[in-house]
Parts: structure tokens; sequence; C-alpha cells
């Protein structure tokens, strides 16, 4: 019985400083786990309970997690903290829930200052039904469950119980995720003395990256099938692994231009011919409603809101309808009233994009550095 007992308080005591060590990782060496996942990063404390209460949040869709990059809004607005927010597959339901979320188990202090809120139709028209944000809270949030109303998904308290079988279910499996990338980070640290500057690179990271690209190092990593390694530096790739950023080091994807009409016979139930066919006029009440409830939510805590209408990809650009793309534009410009909203839905080019949506690291960052010369103008002075 003692030798059990010990064993249990080993592992109590184990996880008990894995956890606050990766908490340290998250909060001043810029560790995200949940590359895949990003949603479950609403659930750590250490992303909300600032020591700073001047916050920048960018939130919205995955577009906003992949094409505005954070180091920049750092290095452009010091003194305030950033924190990369985007969901992937998320809608206006999904960033009005985790802000929600954020003030009723983090405080209205953990609220952001200033929110960039991308937009895209897809993330207003709130498709697809099923999305990962709310499933998420409930099976691994150990205070609300969720619940879908008509224009809005509501957080409701857990019981007892079933909030301890959430936090048991987190800790087993998706905490070990969170460990490795903490690790990784103190890893990332010491082998960056600059980092995000040419020559930022320690001499130990030099001497790594000059044994990974040693002709049987590389043999290694082409056997276990990790092509990114042959474009890029160890040091690099170890960068991104503990980055909010998913296709960083990924080829862009090649695409033909074709009408509508040769689309939809290759797509006829798909996400996305559901978006390209969404007729903002047909729904137009329930619209009304989440942005209405969105928008009010804001204004009444005194949060400062710039909205970007996100890039497209001239491929996806020409598969709207263009009066359906103008009557979202029109809804949502008066549903905002005085907020200010950019449209740069044609900002970026071709060359800027990893597909139809994303951007490549070249393409964010200079919709980043545009967005942070709008702010610069407007919001933040």
């Amino acid at each position: 019985m003692s030798a059990l007992f010990s064993t249990a308080l080993l592992y109590a005591v184990t996880v008990i400083a894995l956890q606050a060590f990766a908490a340290w990782t998250e909060r001043n060496l810029h560790a995200f786990p949940f590359k895949q996942e990003d949603w479950l990063r609403y659930l750590l404390p250490s992303h909300f309970e600032s020591r700073n209460h001047k916050r920048i949040m960018l939130n919205g869709p995955s577009t906003v997690r992949e094409n505005l990059r954070y180091e920049r809004f750092e290095a452009a607005f010091q003194g305030y903290e950033i924190y990369q927010g985007g969901i992937s597959a998320g809608t206006l339901e999904d960033v009005t829930a985790s802000l929600e979320y954020i003030e009723k188990v983090y405080g209205a202090s953990a609220l952001p200052t200033i929110l960039v809120l991308g937009i895209s139709p897809r993330f207003i028209a709130n498709i697809p039904d099923d999305r990962p944000f709310a499933l998420g809270v409930n099976q691994y949030s150990p205070h609300y469950s969720t619940t879908q109303e008509s224009h809005r998904i509501a957080l409701q308290p857990k019981p007892v119980l079933d909030g301890a079988l959430a936090r048991a279910r987190f800790l087993t499996l998706k905490e070990p995720e969170r460990f490795r990338i903490s690790f990784l980070a103190v890893a990332n640290h010491l082998l960056w003395k600059n980092e995000g500057t040419p020559g930022g690179e320690t001499a130990l990271a030099r001497g790594i990256n000059w044994v990974s690209k040693t002709y049987l190092v590389a043999r290694l990593i082409d056997a276990v099938g990790y092509p990114q390694a042959r474009r890029f530096t160890f040091s690099e790739i170890l960068k991104w692994t503990i980055s909010p950023y998913k296709f960083s080091l990924n080829e862009p994807i090649q695409y033909r231009l074709m009408t509508r009409e040769e689309y939809n016979k290759g797509d006829k139930h798909g996400v996305w011919r559901q978006v390209y066919d969404w007729d903002p006029r047909k729904e137009e009440v329930k619209t009304r409603a989440r942005l209405k409830y969105f928008v009010e939510f804001v204004r009444r805590r005194g949060i400062r809101m710039l909205v970007i209408n996100m890039p497209e990809r001239d491929f996806s650009r020409v598969l709207f309808d263009e009066h359906n793309y103008h009557a979202y534009l029109d809804l949502v410009r008066d549903e905002l009233g005085e907020t200010e909203f950019i449209d740069l839905r044609e900002f970026l080019d071709t060359i800027h994009f990893y597909d139809r949506e994303h951007t490549t690291p070249a393409g964010s960052a200079r919709l980043s550095d545009e967005i942070i010369r709008r702010m610069r103008a407007s919001i933040v002075r």
C-alpha cells in the first residue's frame, strides 16, 4: 500500500511540476501547444491570466492564425501583449463563445483591450454546422459545456463530476503534447540568441544545422518521411514546431482557375460549395442576430475593434456570386456600424497564398504589416 501511495504521490508531484513548467514556457517563451487543435489553447490559464492588462487579440478563423504573425504585432506595439487566438474552422459564433469563455473562466481582466477580427463569408455564414471549438469545450473544459441556441453558442456550468472527468481526460490525452512542446520551447530558446533576425542562431544551432544536412542524416530524415527538412534548417523546423502556424513549411498548392459551373461539377456537397453558394439575404435574420449579439458584447466591455475582410486567392474569388458577396459586405458593414472595417479581399497576389485563403510566410508578413499600419492610424495611437 505504501508503495502504491508513493507512486501516486510521485506522479501527482511530477504532473504539477510539468504543468507549472509548461505554463512558464507558454508565458515567457511563446510556446503554442496543440498545433492541430488550436481551439484547446482557450483551456490554458497561462494564455489568459496576464500580468499586463493591455492586450491585443488576433481572433477569427484559421486564416487569422496563419495569416497574422503575432511576432510582428509584438514588435510594432511594445507595451501590449499579443495573443494569437485564431480558431481552425471557427465562425463568429465560436469567437463570441471564446470571448465569453475567457471572461467567465479567467475574469474580465483577461479580455483584450483591442480585438483584431478577421472575417470571411464562411465565418459569417456559420459554415459548417459541426465545428471543433464547442466539441473541445464539451470534452475537455472542467468548467463549462455548450448548447447551441438560434444565434449563439451558450456556455453552461458543468456538474462537478463532469468537470472532474473532463480535467482527467485533458490530463491524460492532451497534457503530454503540451509538456513536449514546453521542452522544445526551451530548446528553441537555447538555439536562438536573437530570434527572427538573420544570423540569429547560436553556434550550437549552426552546428546542429550543419549535421542535419550531412548525407547520412539527410537520408535518415528522408526515410522517416519528413520532406520539409530538405528546405529548412533544424532550428527553423524547431521554431515552427512551437509556433501557432500550421502551413509555414508546406509548398504552396497549385490551382487551376475555373468557372463556378466547372467547380460545381466536381464539388456537389462539400463545405466550400456551401460557402460559394451562400446567399446572406436568405439567412439575413439569423446572420444579423449573430452579428448584433457579438458587436454588443464587445461594445459593452469597452473593447476597441478592427474588423478585416481577409484576403482570398483569385481561384476562390471567382467562385463567388458577386451579388451575394456584395450583400455579405453590406450586411456586415451595416451591423458593425461605427466599428472600423477594412476590406482586404484583393490585397495579396497569387504568389502570397499557400491555398485558397491561407498565406505563405511572405504573404503573412505583408498582410500583418498592412494591418499594423492601419491600426497605428486608427485604434492604436
